[in-house]
């Protein structure tokens, strides 16, 4: 499935990816470590949202766990931060946030409302998302060490997009089977 955006948000995406290409390894990273840290802020406070207002337990559920993957993200990433830098801070970039800007808002709405098809649908945009940006500098990295943390990143968001389009198909076969004459 391919992101969505309108031209608008694209053009803003394309800006974002266009300053992250500009940083170095150390900033990409400390980059990285917040963007999966606001992910994770964003999904648990999405989950809670969920509970409120959804009408399916299997998202709030989903919604928890894609939290929990995302610290796990943010916390991978931080430890190869560590690894390589030592007793460094990671650096303080101050950018828009990816993953983040233009999905926080739309899907707080779609969970409100209360459709899982376009909560669904819009997760996996943002998965998506971050698997094209993790191959992207996994191609890009020089450095084998920074090759292999990108590509097991990678591998973690098809996993979710795994999940994600697991529990789709469920949705959508209990509502084509919920159809008037089905």
């Amino acid at each position: 499935m391919e992101p969505q955006y309108r031209p608008n948000e694209r053009e803003k995406l394309r800006k974002i990816i266009d300053e992250l290409s500009r940083l170095d390894y150390k900033e990409l990273l400390s980059y990285w470590i917040v963007q999966e840290t606001r992910k994770a802020e964003m999904y648990n406070s999405l989950s809670q949202l969920s509970e409120e207002v959804i009408w399916d337990e299997r998202v709030s559920r989903l919604l928890k766990w894609l939290y929990e993957e995302s610290i796990n993200q943010a916390q991978l990433l931080l430890k190869a931060f560590k690894e390589q830098f030592h007793q460094e801070k990671p650096p303080q970039i101050e950018m828009p946030s990816l993953e983040i800007e233009l999905s926080e808002e739309r899907l707080r709405n779609m969970v409100y409302r209360g459709n899982l098809q376009q909560v669904l649908d819009h997760l996996l945009e943002i998965e998506s998302l971050a698997r094209e940006v993790y191959r992207h500098l996994e191609e890009k990295a020089t450095n084998s060490e920074v090759r292999e943390l990108f590509s097991k990143l990678s591998k973690r968001c098809e996993e979710r997009i795994k999940s994600l389009e697991t529990l789709y198909s469920a949705v959508l076969e209990k509502t084509q089977g919920e159809e008037p004459g089905v």
